[in-house]
């Protein structure tokens, strides 16, 4: 019995360390995905106040801070688009539905990597973005994921 005990518990012992292995080759792979992502996704919960946050590469840091997380949207961005970010959430915790909405923010120019012009000029960045519910295992939703993608640049065509 004992050698039987000390086979299964080998046995459960490859088990676990093959899928461990298998989650953070996975877990690599979906932060390289995100990393070539020039979208921001964030998620909030219904006070808004951000649960997680997949910061793309082209905008790590340009828009939101750097460590988000545990703040409240109004707060990372205040005024108006602070506020509609949060209605957003807010209704699409409500409705049980995807919210499609737009913002606008000010933040840092933009420097051309060629210059050393930093001169502390700001710009106004339009963004295109979804608040989708998050559901538990009970359908109710909990938290709110935004997907918002900058089309300031698309715009100016």
């Amino acid at each position: 019995a004992r050698c039987l005990r000390e086979e299964y518990t080998s046995r459960l012992e490859r088990e676990v360390e093959e899928k461990t292995s298998d989650l953070a080759h996975r877990e690599e792979k979906l932060r390289a995905i995100f990393a070539a992502m020039t979208d921001l996704v964030m998620a909030f919960d219904s006070e808004g106040r951000c649960t997680e946050a997949l910061q793309g590469g082209a905008t790590n840091g340009t828009f939101v801070p750097a460590d988000p997380q545990g703040r409240v949207i109004t707060d990372m961005f205040p005024g108006a688009a602070g506020k509609c970010i949060l209605e957003a959430i807010q209704h699409a915790l409500h409705d049980n539905r995807p919210v499609v909405f737009e913002f606008q923010i000010i933040a840092p120019a933009t420097v051309d990597e060629a210059s050393d012009d930093e001169s502390g000029t700001f710009e106004k960045r339009i963004f295109h973005a979804t608040a989708s519910p998050v559901v538990d295992a009970g359908g109710r939703p909990v938290s709110a994921v935004i997907v918002a993608r900058d089309l300031t640049e698309m715009r100016s065509l």
